[in-house]
């Protein structure tokens, strides 16, 4: 199965979390959702993440992933994107076995359809 391409945005969750921070704080906690959403938990290496958010520096990241972001043992990691991944991850599952499902009783129908027709 592919990388999932998208995740759920709630622009007035968004909005409102995020008033009391500076333009470049705001800037740098889009870039590390993407960066989460693509790669996994941010890791501890800030001058490596300071590649991705671009344009910052050192304060402005640390002050971001202190706001927004949990330190777990393996790094860091916006609890609330990752029930969102979690919760993509389960519907896709949900709606592929549907389809699954669906599928087989079309088989099915069509199946017996053309047994009773033949005979």
């Amino acid at each position: 199965m592919s990388k999932d391409p998208a995740f759920l945005f709630y622009s007035k969750d968004y909005y409102e979390g995020t008033r009391m921070m500076l333009p470049e704080e705001r800037a740098c906690y889009v870039d590390l959702l993407v960066y989460q959403h693509q790669n996994g938990i941010i890791p501890f290496d800030t001058k490596r993440v300071l590649m991705y958010c671009n344009g910052v520096d050192k304060a402005t990241l640390e002050a971001t992933l202190k706001a927004k972001f949990e330190k777990t043992p393996n790094g860091w990691e916006n609890l609330r994107l990752k029930e969102e991944i979690l919760s993509r991850v389960n519907y896709k599952s949900g709606q592929s076995d549907s389809g699954k499902l669906g599928q087989f009783w079309k088989k099915a129908k069509n199946s017996y359809k053309n047994r009773n027709m033949t005979t």
